[in-house]
């Protein structure tokens, strides 16, 4: 076949410097390459006491920021137990039911321990 039978047929031809030579494009990831459970682990039981203690001290809107931290960083890293209970937390502190959402993130930040 020539390159005019393959034009006619509607084949594309690229034209490159040197005969065979081929440019790959490696561009470097945009997420973290390696994780596991203890990088979250040390960042989150911070997060958590600060959430209780917002809750505590009535700041709702504080302590949902944080527990919505704490719950992204559980659910990437693969911990849907506390991912659970920080984000049931997040979801019911706003409607009045402050010692719920605190026991609630008192469970996420004993089993994160535990882990």
């Amino acid at each position: 076949m020539t390159d005019e039978s393959l034009g006619s047929r509607g084949a594309t031809l690229l034209q490159t410097g040197e005969h065979g030579a081929t440019a790959s494009a490696v561009r470097p990831a945009t997420y973290p390459m390696g994780t596991s459970v203890d990088d979250g682990a040390d960042d989150s039981l911070p997060l958590l006491v600060a959430a209780r203690v917002e809750l505590s001290n009535g700041n709702v809107d504080s302590a949902i920021r944080l527990a919505r931290i704490v719950s992204g960083r559980s659910a990437r890293l693969g911990d849907r137990q506390v991912a659970g209970l920080v984000r049931k937390a997040a979801w019911i502190a706003p409607f009045g039911q402050i010692e719920s959402a605190r026991d609630l993130i008192a469970q996420a930040t004993v089993a994160l321990r535990n882990r």
